[in-house]
């Protein structure tokens, strides 16, 4: 009875996972735990819904993440805090091999822009250093199959914007740098370092929007609404939400780059 428990005890040991996983922001969840399967547990350090640049874990929280074993970081302040309460965990920098932007008027931290995740060529760079880190410690059979869907999105991406350079898009919080400076686009965003547009900014923003007949403005999901739904209703122009930290990282990039495409050329 004792051996027979003992083997049941085992092989339900086997079949759960045994390593918990921790990404910053949930854009990396999905990604992470298809690459793992059923292997491991994917855990994002920022929970779904909440804004990254404002972000204060509670105790509790880091108490939730402290069985993580590796942790890969995107270089946001909130990090270091964390880091502190959880030395013993690995961690990893997804900004390692990626050409960064230094902050301008657009980014929402100190530094360089933290959004390294909204251009999907810099995404599939830091695939890779996800499936070199991880490879020690679990079998990762799917990274092949998510890599052709990131080389397939990045196809989609090169064929939309492929004539993009010199466009504008209208958005509240600039998170698409990345993706905006791999295709020439301008990003005209509200938040200026995460305060609200002065008069003259405002100025600027219109003036272009109009120069380039902006019809659709978009707003992010985890921001205020409020700036942008006036900046829409001067432009007499449609809103669309965005939501950069979708766990669902490539259908959802996907919608985006057709979003964008009908609001530069619909």
């Amino acid at each position: 009875m004792i051996k027979t428990a003992a083997l049941l005890l085992a092989l339900c040991s086997s079949l759960v996972a045994t390593e918990t996983i921790l990404v910053s922001v949930t854009a990396y969840q999905g990604l992470v735990q298809e690459l793992v399967g059923s292997k491991a547990e994917v855990i994002s350090v920022v929970p779904k819904g909440a804004d990254l640049h404002s972000f204060e874990p509670t105790p509790r929280h880091v108490e939730e993440l402290a069985n993580g074993s590796i942790w890969f970081t995107i270089g946001e302040p909130f990090e270091e805090h964390v880091r502190l309460a959880l030395p013993q965990i690995t961690t990893v920098d997804l900004r390692e091999g990626v050409p960064l932007i230094r902050e301008k008027e657009c980014a929402g931290s100190s530094g360089a822009d933290p959004h390294i995740w909204t251009n999907p060529k810099l995404m599939l760079i830091q695939l890779e250093t996800i499936y070199t880190s991880l490879k020690r410690i679990v079998p990762l059979e799917r990274y092949t199959s998510l890599r052709g869907k990131l080389e397939a999105l990045i196809e989609k991406f090169d064929e939309l914007f492929k004539e993009a350079r010199g466009s504008v898009i209208v958005i509240a919080h600039g998170a698409y740098s990345y993706l905006c400076h791999e295709y020439g686009i301008e990003q005209l965003c509200l938040e200026y370092g995460e305060k609200e547009p002065t008069l003259a900014r405002m100025q600027h923003i219109l003036d272009t929007a109009k120069g380039h007949r902006v019809t659709t403005v978009f707003s992010i999901k985890q921001h205020s609404q409020k700036g942008i739904n006036r900046v829409a209703q001067l432009l007499n122009a449609s809103v669309v939400e965005l939501d950069p930290l979708s766990s669902n990282y490539i259908e959802n990039m996907r919608e985006t780059a057709n979003a964008m495409y009908e609001a530069m050329y619909g």
